[in-house]
């Protein structure tokens, strides 16, 4: 059974996007980003690179940290995984107990995991979470709101387990 419908939706005159609706309360945001994945692969376009998404801030959450371990460190296990990424990969902005925690960028301000040649992601199957639910269609108020919720739950959870690692300071 379907668990989350993902569609496209006339959200007012002349202008179409994107809709989520959650049909099953038990579904996990591995069902979102599967669905989500299956509706891009169906209705959007292939990513052919521009200067959007991927010149934006990118917000890591608790799951990309552990995915992306497993791909850059090949699975090597360590004490401090949140250290180990953030020294190469992350940039972490701290001021007046806000925390912000992002994919580094380049000399150009570019994602460090954008392939320039290609103009796609050099793990474009195992991109963070809000690079995997950024689609370049105009979202219905719902699709943004979910989108918003899961992404801030999960940064927030990466904050958490940050001071568990760092201790008080940032």
């Amino acid at each position: 059974m379907e668990k989350i419908k993902i569609s496209l939706k006339e959200l007012d005159k002349d202008s179409w996007g994107y809709d989520v609706q959650i049909l099953d309360p038990s579904a996990t945001v591995k069902d979102y980003l599967v669905a989500l994945n299956a509706f891009q692969e169906e209705k959007v376009a292939p990513c052919l690179g521009c200067s959007g998404c991927c010149w934006e801030r990118a917000p890591l959450t608790a799951p990309d940290i552990a995915m992306y371990e497993d791909i850059l460190f090949d699975g090597e296990k360590t004490e401090t995984p949140i250290r180990r990424f953030l020294e190469k990969y992350g940039i972490v902005y701290a001021e007046a107990g806000v925390v912000d925690i992002i994919l580094r960028r380049d000399e150009e301000g570019a994602c460090i995991f954008l392939d320039k040649r290609q103009h796609r992601c050099e793990h474009h199957t195992l991109r963070s979470l809000v690079c995997q639910t950024y689609i370049c269609l105009p979202t219905s108020r719902r699709a943004a709101d979910l989108r918003c919720q899961l992404v801030n739950a999960g940064e927030n959870e990466l904050i958490r387990r940050y001071y568990l690692e760092f201790g008080d300071q940032p």
